[in-house]
């Protein structure tokens, strides 16, 4: 949450007397910033009437969006992939939607994760599944989506010193 507070003060605090007694004015104070009236959050248009996300939606009518699929971290199934993107040279985000109840499709995948090695950390934060599998670590959430679920897949790869 972001907290503006403005000081209000007449400008008849500003006076000051000069040397030989008469009144002079020190700087007015700064003009009202640009950005306008901050008491009340600003309207967000609907992710679809947004131009920067309408082409996104629209090459996104079927099939997969652009990108590929992990070789470490397998695809859910039945999933289509809605946005793949490389981070840095070790972490990758890849979204999917997937049928199904966010908590079902979850446990699923967490479980696919585990027939495959990884070992699912306690120490993950609420509505977040951690796993790792030697230098690989999958962060995954999932919510509901208009089609089912929305399931996020954050690869890292920490490096190993010795």
């Amino acid at each position: 949450m972001l907290l503006v507070a403005a000081l209000v003060v007449p400008a008849a605090v500003f006076a000051v007397r000069a040397p030989s007694g008469a009144p002079s004015r020190a700087p007015a104070p700064p003009p009202e910033p640009a950005w306008g009236d901050l008491s009340e959050p600003p309207a967000v248009p609907p992710v679809r009437e947004r131009p920067e996300t309408s082409v996104a939606l629209a090459l996104l009518a079927e099939g997969d969006a652009p990108g590929d699929d992990s070789p470490n971290v397998p695809r859910p199934a039945e999933a289509t992939r809605l946005f793949h993107a490389d981070l840095d040279e070790t972490t990758t985000l890849t979204v999917f939607s997937v049928p199904g109840d966010p908590d079902d499709v979850a446990a699923r995948f967490a479980r696919s994760l585990e027939d495959r090695g990884f070992v699912p950390r306690r120490d993950a934060p609420k509505g977040t599944r951690v796993l790792a599998r030697g230098h690989i670590e999958a962060l995954v959430t999932a919510s509901p989506g208009q089609a089912g679920t929305v399931l996020s897949v954050l690869e890292s790869h920490r490096s190993v010193s010795r």
